[in-house]
Formats: structure tokens, C-alpha cells, sequence
């Protein structure tokens, strides 16, 4: 324990010290109680946004649609609004634009209902792949999906995404920087294939995608913005995670 933490500590008692461990005890729980709740406010923000952009996209007060990109990017101050911390309203966040986001069958839907937003969360960060393996595990065997389904753990779904995790696509550069580019995806190729890749393999990989990208064009290709569009939650989650890092570590850029 640092210096400075003990004299914070000694200045404020051991019972205040105390009442404060018991709140951040009993907030967890309450947050862990409520996600299901904080997954359906986060689902219902999502399609009234779809639904401003499906009846009123070209009315008078929406032009461009802004009404329902301003909803998409309040979603998560209004998840956090009613108590929620930012890491875990992000995870509901991501979770409720998964969901609403892609097309989900009668058989799906009944099996997402008896899910937890975590095992869900899983769900949405793994590649199509993933998600048929996850389907069939949980079918009985020598059964289809749909006649039901067997339990499986958070854990488990998070070992799938591990090996299934979501690509991250590449956005084509100019001429200019094809020689860069083929060098670093040659250094990314190259790079040993694992079954599970750890979490740093993966930070390698995605940092040399990234590089690959030419950022000062990005904002007049429509596609490559809406495709970043879709992420905007998880890279603002990754700009957090970062000011985090350097602020513990006392390096600043």
C-alpha cells in the first residue's frame, strides 16, 4: 500500500473506510441484480433510434437523421445515469447494439431470453463462427437447436470467443502507403497462429491493422465511417482504458 494511501486512510478512520467498502460491495451487487433491467433500457433506447430512422428520417426537425444518432450516443450516459458504472454500461451498451443490430430467429430468442447480458456480451464479441459453435455445444446431442438447449458457463462462452473472436476489418489505403502496408501485414502474417491467442496477441494484431489504415482520408469514405459507426462504444471504451493506464502508470503523452 502506497504512502499516500495510508495517510488518505488514516485521515478518514476505519469506519468510514469501512461504510465505503460496504457501499462498493452493495453497489456491485445492485448493478449485477439490475442488468438485465440496464440490457432492456439500453434494447429500448437502440429501437426507438431505428424507429426515428425508419418514420421520421426526412423530416423537417431530423435532417440527417440526427435525432436518432443523438439517442445512439446517449445510450450509455443514460444507462450509467440510473447507476450504472461506465465499464458495465458499456458492456450493456455494446450488448443492446448487438442485438438490435443483427436478425435473431424465434429459436434464438427464446434461448437469449434465459441468458444473462453477460453470457450475451459474450456472444456479441465472437465471430459468426463462434456463434454456430456455441449453438451446437448447447444442442442436445443428435438434436437440432431449436429443441432446446443446454446450459453453458460465461466462462466457457468466453473460451469460444477466444478462439472466434470478431476480425476487425481493414480499410483499403491509397497507393501511397501500400509498401507500408504490405510490410506490416507481412509482419502480421507472420506472427504464430495459436488457438487461444492471448489478450496481448490480440492488442499486437489489432495495432497493426490499425497502422495499416490511412486515417487522414477515413472521414470521405461513407462506408469506412458507418463500418466505425458500429464500434464507436468500444473505442471510446479503448480511449478510456488507455487515459486510465497512463494516468495509474504516471506516463503521459
Amino acid at each position: 500500500m502506497s504512502p499516500s494511501l495510508n495517510r488518505i486512510l488514516a485521515e478518514i478512520g476505519e469506519q468510514t473506510a469501512q461504510e465505503l467498502l460496504k457501499f462498493a460491495a452493495e453497489t456491485a451487487i445492485l448493478q449485477r441484480n439490475a442488468a438485465s433491467a440496464g440490457l432492456r433500457l439500453a434494447i429500448a433506447v437502440f429501437n426507438e433510434a431505428k424507429y426515428l430512422d425508419k418514420h421520421h428520417r426526412f423530416d423537417n426537425d431530423n435532417q440527417y437523421g440526427w435525432r436518432s444518432k443523438r439517442l445512439r450516443k446517449q445510450v450509455q450516459q443514460m444507462v450509467e445515469a440510473v447507476g450504472f458504472k461506465r465499464n458495465n454500461a458499456h458492456k450493456l451498451v455494446a450488448t443492446a447494439d448487438w442485438l438490435t443490430s443483427r436478425h435473431t430467429d424465434k429459436e434464438e430468442q427464446k434461448w437469449f431470453d434465459t441468458l444473462t447480458p453477460s453470457h450475451i456480451y459474450e456472444l456479441s464479441r465472437m465471430s459468426d463462427e463462434g456463434f454456430a459453435a456455441v449453438k451446437k455445444e448447447v444442442s442436445y446431442r443428435d438434436f437440432h437447436f431449436s429443441a432446446g438447449q443446454l446450459p453453458m458457463s460465461v466462462k466457457r462462452m468466453a473460451e469460444i470467443r477466444q478462439v472466434f473472436p470478431k476480425c476487425i476489418e481493414v480499410v483499403e489505403e491509397d497507393n501511397s502507403s501500400l509498401e507500408t502496408t504490405s510490410k506490416q501485414l507481412s509482419a502480421l502474417q507472420a506472427a504464430e497462429d495459436t488457438d487461444e491467442p492471448s489478450t496481448t496477441d490480440l492488442i499486437e494484431q489489432f495495432v497493426l491493422l490499425a497502422q495499416t489504415i490511412n486515417w487522414s482520408s477515413i472521414q470521405h469514405d461513407h462506408e469506412a465511417m458507418e463500418s466505425l459507426n458500429t464500434i464507436e462504444y468500444t473505442l471510446s471504451y479503448i480511449s478510456e482504458c488507455l487515459d486510465q493506464w497512463k494516468y495509474a502508470s504516471h506516463t503521459y503523452a
